[in-house]
């Protein structure tokens, strides 16, 4: 009798997470599959992990309520691809294209380098918001730069996520905040330690100073970012340095959202530890570490261009930023090219990415052949054949690690930000993007993509034929969790 009620309770918990995930099937496949393996545990995981978050109002997310005053294209938007996707993003967002100033980096040391002298040159204000922020050569190296600014009167706030963040040394805070800097950390992993804010991170990389330039793109604050880390290797990502207040305006907005979701520094009462003897003990150890680099930066590029900001997260009324991905590919009509080092779209986007080329643009995506995550490199693969099938060019980049995520239609319009091709960033994360329409800084771009091309493979039948026989089910059984990365 008690196997037969738990059999009941067991498949009506399983009904639930059916019916409640019913606009996601293929997660709710993946947990019921979970429930199934692990009964009442795997139900139980998934109410916590997945519990519904109020939705923001446009108020609380920092949108203007109803239409935008005006969805009129600046016309130096040529292309009709890019008039429409400034349209869909004008609607989707309540504000218009920008004017704007950017510099592209896909070299860390040149954007740190850059970061640097902007953070030095600042006046009146630092926000930071980094998904990870690490205590080695160039974290402590802009935390050193930050005190200083703190010091002599700029407000600087600073927001790290808990998790990519979770290794920084609370030292390194009390420092910071003896200095006079508000930190914050977005959703810190305290008890009871599972709750749906564990699964839902703050992605975002962003820098705005004195509301007039800001820093937004792939890289973190890390050594890895340099190229320069042994057990790394050459790092290659895309960072983007933005001019103008208008464009600064709504990358602050996404800021003080993040603010008001984050939660104050918990400081320890512990004697040993006195903010005044922490800073004076790092300034110590880290002496050695704030010289500035004997190298010179690689050259960059900067170009004119209008710029919109696009973000989302899971409590947002819309996943903009899926959509801005889709509304890329709806409205191409000579060439998409995507880079992103995790690839793990859904299926409009995966149909979107075929009907492009069906009606005549080239699509072409370059991914890592070996992402930092394994699980996702297999989920990858099963989406290969589809694409080669359909007509995409597939390229595996063989040169260190491909970290970019950058999107290019029709020789105009540019995304780049921290969002990547997955369920994770559509759905989970806290992401943003930039659209930036610029036919000279697409051209950059695009001459960048070739480079990269010629440190890459292109997938062709051989490549399939050669998969090892024991790769395909792992790959299949990968995929069913594919939401859950």
């Amino acid at each position: 009798m008690l196997c037969v009620a738990l059999y009941i309770i067991q498949a009506m918990l399983l009904c639930s997470v059916a019916v409640r995930d019913v606009k996601h099937p293929v997660r709710a496949l993946a947990w019921l599959i979970i429930g199934i393996v692990l009964p009442f545990v795997g139900v139980g995981l998934y109410f916590v992990l997945y519990r519904r978050l109020p939705a923001q109002s446009r108020k609380q997310t920092g949108e203007s309520p109803g239409k935008p005053d005006s969805t009129e294209v600046p016309p130096a938007i040529s292309t009709p691809s890019g008039r429409n996707i400034c349209r869909i993003v004008t609607h989707m967002t309540r504000a218009p294209a920008v004017p704007a100033e950017c510099t592209v980096y896909s070299d860390g040391r040149a954007m740190y380098h850059a970061l640097l002298r902007a953070l030095r040159q600042a006046r009146h204000s630092i926000d930071l918001e980094f998904y990870i922020f690490r205590a080695d050569h160039i974290g402590m190296r802009v935390v050193d730069v930050l005190c200083e600014q703190a010091r002599a009167g700029v407000r600087v706030r600073w927001i790290r996520d808990g998790v990519g963040s979770r290794s920084l040394p609370k030292a390194v805070v009390d420092r910071c905040e003896a200095a006079g800097i508000r930190c914050r950390v977005f959703y810190p992993v305290r008890f009871p330690w599972l709750s749906p804010r564990l699964n839902r991170r703050d992605h975002r990389k962003i820098v705005v100073v004195d509301g007039e330039r800001a820093f937004v793109g792939g890289m973190n604050i890390g050594d890895e970012y340099t190229g320069q880390k042994d057990d790394v290797g050459r790092w290659r990502d895309t960072h983007l340095h933005i001019v103008g207040g208008g464009a600064c305006r709504e990358l602050s907005r996404v800021f003080e959202r993040a603010w008001t979701l984050s939660s104050e520094e918990r400081r320890r009462n512990n004697p040993s530890r006195h903010p005044r003897a922490v800073t004076d003990r790092l300034a110590t150890e880290f002496s050695a570490e704030v010289a500035p680099p004997a190298h010179r930066p690689p050259p960059s590029s900067t170009h004119q261009g209008w710029v919109q900001t696009v973000d989302s997260g899971p409590d947002y009324p819309i996943p903009s930023v899926r959509n801005l991905f889709f509304a890329g590919l709806t409205q191409s009509e000579s060439s998409v090219d995507i880079i992103t080092p995790y690839f793990i779209p859904d299926t409009d986007l995966l149909t979107a990415m075929k009907v492009a080329v069906h009606k005549g643009v080239r699509v072409r995506l370059l991914v890592p052949e070996q992402p930092d995550h394994a699980a996702v490199g297999y989920v990858s693969r099963t989406f290969y054949p589809e694409l080669l099938r359909a007509g995409i060019d597939v390229y595996l980049y063989q040169e260190g690690v491909l970290h970019a995520k950058v999107m290019i239609i029709d020789g105009e319009t540019c995304v780049l930000g921290a969002a990547n091709y997955d369920l994770r960033s559509f759905r989970t994360n806290y992401e943003v993007c930039q659209v930036v329409y610029s036919q000279a800084l697409a051209n950059y771009l695009e001459r960048q993509f070739e480079a990269d091309l010629q440190r890459s493979t292109p997938l062709n039948a051989r490549w399939l034929a050669n998969i090892p026989p024991w790769q395909r089910p792992v790959e299949r059984v990968a995929r069913l969790f594919a939401p859950l990365l």
